[in-house]
């Protein structure tokens, strides 16, 4: 927040430091400017550990639009555990797993009361995350 907040740096110099969007820059900009002032009320009044406990509530994200997850990743992990199993091995007469029969093996097990095959066919559908395109931990160094 510092560098976005900091008078020497422009919301271009920003983004390219950052490695974000002006639209991220500009948003979080915003935010801080319009909570700043209350935040530097509470400075004087709280001790430190309820005003950083006010520093990070101020920079949580805005709740999102849409409806709530339905599904836990724990139910998604067994899911994909299932996926993994041979349908033939727990008394499927078919060789390969569709979304309706993996549907039906986790209401038998109780992993969920009720979901759609559309929903299983979409879970098994998502892609892997993608590996960043440079290293993000540590940068190795040539030596020369």
């Amino acid at each position: 927040m510092y560098i976005l907040d900091n008078g020497n740096l422009s919301n271009l110099k920003a983004v390219k430091h950052i490695g974000k969007c002006m639209c991220f820059v500009k948003k979080w900009r915003d935010r801080w400017h319009e909570r700043q002032g209350p935040l530097a009320a509470q400075e004087a009044e709280l001790n430190l550990k309820k005003y950083e406990q006010a520093v990070f509530g101020a920079l949580d994200d805005e709740k999102r639009s849409g409806s709530p997850s339905v599904f836990t990743a724990e139910q998604v992990c067994l899911l994909y555990g299932i996926a993994c199993e041979k349908p033939e091995d727990l008394g499927y007469p078919i060789a390969d797993w569709t979304p309706k029969e993996l549907r039906q093996e986790m209401i038998k097990r109780e992993i969920v009361s009720d979901i759609s095959a559309s929903s299983v066919a979409r879970f098994l559908k998502r892609r892997r995350p993608q590996a960043p395109p440079k290293p993000v931990l540590a940068e190795r160094k040539v030596r020369g």
